[in-house]
């Protein structure tokens, strides 16, 4: 569904011509989104999407790869606000936008301040681990901060089910792209928080950029009022947030020695102990896209992002390099490189004035994942220069 509410957004808002039946979809999808999927609010758990639900014609809620979900989440949000803001539509305004892009960016804060909690208070694998108990907003950062006991969750997702029957539990008896009655949460291996396969993972990094770049895009550079649920009212400057996070990520990946500075090994994401994370630890084939993309979303501070945390080309044409695959052996490594080459224009003028529209094509279309990419970064990027045509939406 994030594919669909992301690309929906983006044709919305890249094209003059609105088609009523394209603003119909986009906000089903979005009420489905809103009432079905998440949580809006600060607690543990809350405004960050779960991945799937009825899967398999089950009754589970399943959570899992939480800050990818996050960042598409963010992204639409963004292009929602851009959207409502220039449409002479009185009847939606942008105060529920900013409230839920608001509680989203700050989801964000709270599973990066997450030194306070399990698993890195206790560490039951090394022996004499260190003793962290400051919650710090650094870069790093656990995938969600759902409260999970003996793999029940302490979240309230029974309120997911707003409306929903709890005899039917068979979607031939529900609307059309309705969801079914949850009780059931499912949770993926690496979900529990007492797992190490929490920690955040280069993937998880990227897709978050995404949204952040929409944000950058789509929101102005001022503060904003917003509306919180307990009714108070504060001011708050989304931009130089999503760039606060963009600048603390990418600088915890660059050098993530954060207890340990005799570790001068760079482009390796460790955990608070030290250790590199389980999955996706080394960066240094993606370290150009992150610092291009990371550049995009922080405006001014590219020049020094780029002088400070790339050595030499190498890590350009390591990254430049994955522009010329057709295929991957690994298509998750593959949509990563997209995003992040989406994201900061970083396929460019490989030979003259290619694009990286014309690269994002080459690569993408086995994957048949192509034509949304290029259209993020058309948009992001003001790039006429497109390699798609509108049948393919």
């Amino acid at each position: 569904m994030k594919t669909i509410l992301f690309s929906i957004i983006l044709v919305l808002i890249t094209t003059e011509i609105h088609s009523q039946s394209n603003q119909e979809r986009y906000w089903f999808y979005r009420k489905r989104l809103r009432d079905y999927f998440l949580k809006i609010g600060d607690e543990a758990g809350a405004s960050i999407p779960c991945s799937d639900r009825n899967l398999w014609e089950s009754r589970s809620v399943s959570f899992g790869d939480a800050t990818i979900e996050l960042g598409w989440y963010i992204g639409v949000l963004a292009g929602e606000y851009k959207l409502i803001s220039r449409s002479s539509d009185n009847i939606k305004n942008t105060e529920l936008t900013l409230q839920e892009l608001y509680y989203a960016l700050k989801a964000f804060q709270r599973i990066d301040e997450c030194e306070g909690t399990a698993p890195w208070v206790l560490n039951l694998d090394y022996p004499h681990p260190p003793i962290i108990n400051n919650p710090t907003f650094d870069g790093f950062f656990n995938r969600s901060d759902l409260e999970i006991v003996k793999d029940t969750s302490l979240f309230d997702w029974q309120s997911r089910n707003k409306n929903l029957n709890s005899s039917i539990n068979d979607k031939r008896y529900t609307q059309p792209g309705m969801p079914y009655f949850a009780n059931i949460q499912h949770f993926y291996e690496q979900m529990s928080i007492y797992d190490r396969n929490e920690a955040m993972s280069q993937d998880q990094v990227a897709h978050l950029y995404m949204g952040l770049a929409m944000v950058n895009k789509c929101l102005p550079d001022n503060d904003i009022e917003v509306k919180l649920l307990d009714g108070t009212t504060i001011l708050f400057n989304f931009r130089d947030f999503a760039s606060d996070i963009a600048f603390k990520t990418l600088r915890y990946m660059y050098n993530s020695n954060y207890y340990f500075s005799w570790l001068q090994t760079f482009w390796v994401i460790r955990t608070p102990f030290g250790f590199p994370v389980e999955r996706g630890a080394y960066a240094q084939a993606n370290a150009y896209g992150f610092v291009k993309a990371a550049a995009y979303i922080t405006d001014g501070l590219s020049n020094t992002m780029l002088d400070c945390y790339l050595s030499g080309q190498t890590l350009k044409n390591l990254f430049k390099a994955q522009a010329y695959y057709t295929s991957s052996p690994n298509e998750y490594n593959t949509t990563m490189a997209m995003a992040l080459a989406a994201v900061g224009d970083s396929w460019s003028s490989l030979y003259g004035t290619v694009s990286t529209s014309f690269y994002l094509k080459h690569v993408g279309q086995s994957l048949r994942r192509h034509t949304f990419f290029i259209a993020l970064n058309k948009y992001l990027h003001n790039n006429n220069t497109i390699y798609y045509s509108a049948s393919e939406y």
